[in-house]
C-alpha cells in the first residue's frame, strides 16, 4: 500500500481523511475478514499516490524547469524506507518468538521485499509488501516518462502518457493475461494534470452538493468493499476494481476543492484524519501481526483485537521515526539549495 505523497507542511486534510478510510479497510479485511472486499482499500491509496506524485513531479518541472530526480529519490526514500526497516525488524522479532522457521529476512532480502513481492513473495509474512512493490516500480519509470512529457507542451503529453498506460495495461491484462496493477496510480496521474479545472467546477457547486458527493462516494465505497470478495468471476473483480478506482479519483476531486482544501465531515474529522497521518505504518504492521495470530490458531475476533497494537505502532512510528526523519530530510534539502544558490557568490574563497 502505498503511503501518500504529499509533504507533511502540504497536507490536505481530506486526502488524509481518504487515506484512513483506506487504511481501516484493508485493517478490517486482514484482521476479522470483514469486510471481504477491504482488501479494495489498495487501490484507493494507489489513486493517491498517482495523483501525489504526479501533482509534485509537474509542479515542480513547471516552477524550475526540470525535475531534481536526485531530490525526488530522496523524499520517497525518506519517507518510504524508515517505517519499511521497521516493519522488517518486527517480522524478525515475530519469527524469533513464534516461527523460528520462517526464512530470516537480510538486507538483500528486505530489498527483495520490497521490489519484487509483486512477481515472488518471499515470505507469506510479508506477503502485503506487493503493493509497495509496484509502487517502486512505478517510481523507477514514471517520474522519468512524466518529467520527459512535460516539456513545453505541458500537461497535455502527461495526460496522453497516463491514458496510453491505461490502455497498454487494458491489452496486457485481456490479451496476455497479466495483470500488471497499475490502473490506479496511472488514474491518479492523470487526474493529476486535469485536476484544476475540474477543481474550478467542483468549487461552483453548492457546499451542501459536495457535501452529499462525498458521504455518497464513501457509501458506495464500503458497499463495494461489503459484497466483493477473492471468489468472484474475474469480470466482476474487474468491475468492481474500476468503479473502486473511479470512485477514489471523484473524492479525490472533492476533497482537494474548497477553502483550505476542506473537505467534508466524513473525511475530515479527526480520527479520519488521524488514522490517514499513520495509515502507512498501519498498512505495514498489521499485517505480519495478523498473520502470526492467524498461524497460530486464533480467531478472527482475536486477530482484530489483538492486531489494534499496530496503531499505537503506528503511532509511535510515526511521532519518533518517520516525522523526525522527514523532518530532517527537508531540513536537508533546504540547506542543500542554500549552499547551491550562495556558493556563486563566493566564488573569491575558492579563487584566491
Amino acid at each position: 500500500m502505498p503511503p501518500g505523497s504529499s509533504e507533511s507542511a502540504n497536507r490536505q486534510p481530506g486526502l488524509d481523511g481518504l487515506r484512513g478510510l483506506a487504511a481501516v479497510a484493508v485493517f478490517f479485511h486482514h484482521t476479522l475478514a470483514i469486510p471481504e472486499g477491504g482488501f479494495l482499500g489498495v487501490d484507493l491509496f494507489f489513486v493517491l499516490s498517482g495523483f501525489l506524485i504526479t501533482g509534485l513531479i509537474l509542479r515542480e518541472c513547471q516552477t524550475t524547469g526540470r525535475l531534481r530526480f536526485g531530490r525526488f529519490y530522496f523524499r520517497r526514500a525518506v519517507r518510504l524506507l524508515p517505517a519499511f526497516a521497521a516493519m522488517i525488524a518486527l517480522y524478525a522479532i515475530l519469527r524469533f518468538c513464534f516461527e523460528p522457521q520462517l526464512p530470516g529476512i537480510g538486507l538483500r532480502g528486505a530489498i527483495e521485499v520490497l521490489l519484487w513481492t509483486n512477481i515472488a513473495v518471499l515470505t507469506p509474512y510479508l506477503g502485503h509488501a506487493w503493493s509497495l512493490s509496484i509502487e517502486w516500480q512505478f517510481y523507477l519509470i514514471w517520474p522519468f516518462a512524466a518529467a520527459a512529457g512535460v516539456g513545453r507542451h505541458g500537461k497535455a503529453r502527461v495526460a496522453v502518457l497516463a491514458a496510453a498506460g491505461l490502455a497498454g495495461g487494458q491489452v496486457m491484462l485481456w490479451i496476455f493475461y497479466v495483470d500488471l496493477k497499475i490502473n490506479g496510480l496511472l488514474i491518479g496521474a492523470l487526474l493529476a494534470t486535469c485536476i484544476a479545472p475540474l477543481s474550478r467546477w467542483v468549487m461552483a457547486l453548492p457546499w451542501r452538493w459536495r457535501e452529499a458527493a462525498i458521504g455518497a462516494g464513501v457509501l458506495g465505497f464500503a458497499v463495494i468493499t461489503l459484497v466483493s470478495n477473492y471468489q468472484q468471476p474475474f469480470l466482476t473483480q474487474f468491475a468492481e476494481r474500476w468503479a473502486t478506482q473511479i470512485l477514489g479519483a471523484l473524492l479525490i476531486i472533492l476533497a482537494s476543492s474548497g477553502p483550505g482544501h476542506s473537505a467534508s465531515w466524513i473525511l475530515c474529522n479527526p480520527l479520519a484524519r488521524y488514522c490517514g497521518r499513520i495509515s502507512y505504518a498501519v498498512y505495514l504492521y498489521h499485517y505480519p501481526i495478523a498473520a502470526v495470530l492467524y498461524t497460530t490458531g486464533h480467531t478472527p475476533l482475536a486477530m482484530l483485537l489483538i492486531g489494534l497494537v499496530s496503531f499505537p505502532l503506528a503511532d509511535f512510528s510515526w511521532r519518533y521515526l518517520e516525522a523526525p526523519l522527514l523532518a530532517w530530510g527537508h531540513r536537508a534539502r533546504v540547506a542543500d539549495g542554500l549552499k547551491t544558490r550562495v556558493a556563486p557568490l563566493l566564488w573569491w574563497r575558492s579563487n584566491p
